[in-house]
């Protein structure tokens, strides 16, 4: 295993030492990242202070090499958004429609769906490049996942573009 080998490296070499940790992270806790992000995240009403740290952490993870880390950081973002709508963001907007983008399916379908609970949450968060994007994935030739995903969170952000048309029109009235 990748932590055995760690072990026998010694302490001499950190340089491959750190390497070879990094690797076991990498390799082997996405799946503990996933469920303690959500774990967290679903916690009764997180604090803002904590709520913040976890939101910017997992902009930073939903970047991450590792498709895996990047897919929890996707659906834990869609979470967290529901527990924090405050935490809302251009920002957020912006990772998870580059994510729909991604080549892993896995990644494309968990941020298709955060981005259906983002708009839930912030509905002035709805944009043309965005439903351009979810429009293009519910197409999707490949993956089931990835169309469903897609089709319910661009039902979403065309009733939320929709609203604010209307409201725009009657403010003009």
């Amino acid at each position: 295993s990748p932590l055995t080998e760690v072990g026998k490296e010694g302490q001499g070499d950190l340089v491959n030492n750190r390497e070879a940790c990094l690797k076991v992270i990498t390799e082997t806790t996405w799946k503990a990242f996933d469920k303690a992000s959500l774990a967290l995240v679903r916690s009764a009403r997180p604090t803002p202070c904590v709520a913040g740290a976890v939101c910017d952490s997992l902009l930073q993870a939903a970047g991450d090499s590792d498709r895996n880390v990047r897919a929890a950081a996707a659906s834990a973002l869609g979470e967290l958004v529901n527990a924090a709508p405050q935490l809302a963001s251009n920002a957020m907007r912006d990772v998870l429609t580059q994510a729909v983008e991604h080549g892993n399916w896995r990644v494309r379908a968990a941020a298709a769906r955060a981005l259906g609970e983002l708009v839930s949450a912030a509905p002035q968060l709805a944009s043309d490049a965005m439903r351009n994007t979810l429009l293009q994935a519910a197409g999707d030739e490949n993956s089931r996942r990835v169309r469903q995903s897609a089709a319910s969170a661009l039902e979403v952000v065309e009733q939320a573009m929709r609203a604010s048309a209307a409201s725009t029109d009657t403010k003009r009235d």
